[in-house]
C-alpha cells in the first residue's frame, strides 16, 4: 500500500501543545481576576497580570513565561536563563512599576552538574529556601553567596545581569532579585487545569455546575481567549468582560411579547395551584374516615390492609430511612405535605413506604388522569362526601379513630410540568 511520507522536521505538535497550555493558563487567570486586576497576553511576556491604583496607574505586574516542556528545569536551562535576562530588561524599561517574574512549567526540577548547593538538592530549591527566610542569619548569608558565585562564574550571562548581581549587597540582592522571581515548576497539564476551571465556575456567586452548561461555558471562554491571544496586543481581560461573557452564555433571551404571555400564564398557574392546595388542605383537615365509598368522577380506594390495596413495592426497593424520617418530622408541624419531583424519582414508592409504617389504616386516592379544573371538581366532590360523612359525629370518637391515619393523593398534578403523590 502506498502512503504519503511525513516530513518529521515540520511537525509542530509540541508548539501547538504549548499554545494550548498557554490558553488554559490564561483562561484560569482570567477567571481568578480581582476587582483592580487585568490580564494581558503576548504583551510583555506570555501572560501579564497587572494591578492598578485608584486613578488607573499600574502599580505592579506579574509577568509569566509559560512552558509546556517535558525535560527537567535547572538554573542552567535556557528557560531559566531567559527569564532572568528578561526580568532585568523589563525592570530597566519600567522603573516605576514593581515587577515580578514567574516561570510556569509542567516540568519538574533537575539538578545542576558539579555544583554543591550545601543547603538544597538543586539551584531552584536553594532559591526558594533563601526566599523563605527559614535559614539562620549566617546560613542565609552563605546561601546567598553560593547563588551569587554561581552566576558570576557563568560565561553566557549578560553584562546587565552580572552588574546587578555583583554590585548588589545581600539585602538588595534578596529584595530586588530573589524575591521578584518565582519558579512554579511541576504545574498541572492543561487537561488537569480544566478541572480547576470547572471548580472555579462552580464557586462563582452564580454557580455554573450543570454538566452541559459547564461544557458550553468553557468552550465559549476558550474561543474568546484564543482569539484574544491572537488579536492585537494591548487589550485586557478583566472582571467586567468576564461577567459579560458568562452572562451571555448563562442567560436565556426572550422577546417582550413572549415574556408577557409567560407572565400571564404564570399568574394563572399560581392562582390555580394556590386554590388547589387550599382545597387539599381543607380535605385533610376534615380527617376523613375509612368508610368513604367510591364516587365518580374520581376513584377512591378504601384500604382494608396494607398488602391488598396499597401498591406493590418495587423489587429491589432501596433503603429510604433518612427520607422517611424527614417526612415524619415534617408531619410534626403540618397535616399536609407535597412530595414532588420528575417522573421516575420514586415519589409513589416513598409515600408507600411511609404509609406502611403507620399503625392505623389509611386511604389511597388515585388521581392520575385529573388535572386543572377536572381535578378541582373532583376534590370539591370529595370534600362534599367527607362533610356528609362527618356531620353529627362525636369529635372525641372521631379523633381517636383517625389518629395517625395517612391519606395519600397519588399522581396529583401540582403544575402542568410536574407531578407528585
Amino acid at each position: 500500500m502506498i502512503e504519503l511520507v511525513p516530513d518529521i522536521e515540520r511537525h509542530a505538535g509540541h508548539i501547538i501543545r504549548g499554545y494550548n497550555y498557554q490558553a488554559y493558563q490564561t483562561l484560569l487567570a482570567w477567571l481568578q481576576c480581582g476587582e483592580n486586576e487585568e490580564v494581558l497576553t503576548e504583551f510583555v511576556e506570555d501572560l501579564d497580570l497587572v494591578r492598578r491604583d485608584a486613578i488607573g496607574n499600574i502599580t505592579d505586574a506579574e509577568l509569566t513565561q509559560i512552558k509546556n516542556e517535558k525535560k527537567r528545569v535547572t538554573l542552567n536551562s535556557k528557560s531559566a536563563k531567559d527569564l532572568i535576562e528578561n526580568f532585568i530588561r523589563h525592570k530597566k524599561r519600567n522603573p516605576d512599576i514593581l515587577l515580578f517574574m514567574r516561570l510556569c512549567s509542567v516540568s519538574d526540577r533537575g539538578k545542576e552538574r558539579n555544583v554543591d548547593w550545601i543547603y538544597a538538592d538543586n539551584g531552584l530549591d536553594l532559591w526558594d529556601l533563601i526566599k523563605s527566610r527559614k535559614l539562620s542569619a549566617n546560613d542565609q548569608t552563605t546561601a546567598i553567596e553560593i547563588l551569587k558565585n554561581f552566576y558570576t562564574k557563568k560565561a553566557n550571562i549578560s553584562k546587565n545581569a552580572l552588574t546587578l548581581i555583583q554590585k548588589s549587597d545581600n539585602k538588595i540582592f534578596l529584595r530586588d532579585f530573589v524575591d521578584r522571581i518565582s519558579w512554579d515548576t511541576g504545574q498541572s497539564s492543561y487537561t488537569d487545569i480544566e478541572n480547576d476551571i470547572k471548580q472555579v465556575l462552580a464557586d462563582l456567586p452564580r454557580p455554573i455546575n450543570d454538566p452541559r452548561e459547564v461544557i458550553q461555558v468553557i468552550n465559549s471562554l476558550w474561543y474568546y481567549v484564543t482569539h484574544f491571544i491572537a488579536d492585537k496586543p494591548g487589550k485586557t481581560l478583566n472582571k467586567t468582560n468576564l461577567e459579560a461573557v458568562l452572562s451571555e452564555e448563562t442567560t436565556a433571551k426572550i422577546d417582550r411579547e413572549r415574556l408577557k404571555n409567560l407572565t400571564a400564564d404564570s399568574t394563572k398557574t399560581a392562582a390555580g395551584v394556590n386554590n388547589l392546595e387550599k382545597m387539599v388542605a381543607l380535605l385533610l383537615n376534615e380527617q376523613a374516615t375509612k368508610h368513604i365509598q367510591d364516587a365518580m368522577p374520581f376513584e377512591v380506594i378504601e384500604r382494608q390492609s396494607f398488602q391488598s390495596n396499597f401498591p406493590v413495592l418495587p423489587k429491589p426497593c432501596i433503603d429510604r430511612s433518612q427520607e422517611l424520617l424527614k417526612i415524619q418530622e415534617a408531619f410534626g408541624n403540618f397535616c399536609f405535605l407535597w412530595i414532588h419531583g420528575s417522573t421516575g424519582y420514586g415519589k409513589t414508592t416513598l409515600a408507600n413506604l411511609y404509609a406502611r409504617q403507620k399503625p392505623n389504616t389509611g386511604l389511597w386516592f388515585r388521581l392520575r388522569n385529573y388535572s386543572d379544573f377536572t381535578l378541582i371538581s373532583a376534590l370539591q366532590k370529595i370534600h362534599e362526601i367527607l362533610s356528609a360523612q362527618l356531620k353529627g359525629r362525636d369529635i372525641v370518637v372521631l379523633r381517636k379513630e383517625t389518629e395517625g391515619r395517612v391519606y395519600i393523593l397519588d399522581r396529583l398534578h401540582r403544575q402542568k410540568n410536574g407531578s407528585g403523590p
